[in-house]
């Protein structure tokens, strides 16, 4: 029996026998994802998937190669389906064609077009900021990781502007430093703040000290305090 053509559209650049083999039962659950919206790379993917398929006793290879496209999301899928139709029918060639895509060249400026992306959230602890930075940092190959001072200003840079000013005041020149000095700033703003917020709710208590109410005395106001 022929299969539905949105069916087929799925696995379209490969060229799979007919019939094909039964996926093994809830395997979306495990199913390992690259999207390249996260740290994971193409080798990564690549040995995460090998083993998830070894651990369900996939046996069949047009079922390898169907879990396969369907472990790619978002741009991956995307640039998959743009392949011309029937144009794989080996795993080699389905390797071989998502490395040359996704492999190294295309992580390592994945990677650091992220890494000079990086920013604060407003709602972020500065220490939690910290650690985030310092994975995206470690997540780069040696040999594409920016230089001690360009790293410097990739921190500098994630921050809003009281948090960045105050740091660049501080004249910090290693990343380990700066990092300290952020977690210190964030220690006073926050002091300042709570300051701020302690005399605000002080203010109408000394407005009212210094204009008292007016009493109502018939068809004559005056201050309470002039009586």
């Amino acid at each position: 029996m022929a299969l539905p053509g949105f069916f087929l559209n799925k696995y379209a650049p490969l060229d799979l026998p007919q019939p094909l083999s039964a996926m093994p039962r809830d395997y979306p659950k495990h199913l390992p994802r690259f999207n390249r919206e996260d740290d994971n790379t193409a080798q990564i993917h690549i040995e995460t998937f090998s083993s998830f398929s070894e651990n369900i006793n996939v046996e069949h290879l047009d079922v390898v190669m169907g879990l396969f496209v369907q472990s790619l999301d978002g741009e991956a899928r995307k640039c998959f389906k743009s392949l011309p139709n029937a144009s794989i029918d080996i795993w080699e060639q389905l390797e071989n064609s998502f490395t040359q895509k996704w492999g190294e060249k295309m992580n390592h400026e994945y990677l650091l077009t992220k890494f000079n992306a990086i920013r604060k959230n407003p709602k972020e602890d500065t220490i939690e900021f910290i650690k985030r930075f310092n994975k995206q940092f470690s997540n780069l190959p040696a040999n594409i990781k920016p230089p001690s001072a360009t790293t410097c200003v990739f921190f500098l840079g994630a921050f809003d502007s009281d948090v960045g000013i105050n740091l660049r005041e501080m004249k910090s020149t290693t990343l380990d430093q700066l990092q300290i000095d952020s977690l210190e700033v964030e220690v006073n703003l926050a002091s300042v703040g709570s300051r701020e917020q302690s005399k605000n709710l002080l203010n109408p208590k000394l407005e009212k000290r210094r204009h008292p109410p007016l009493v109502n005395l018939g068809n004559h106001h005056t201050q309470s305090g002039n009586i």
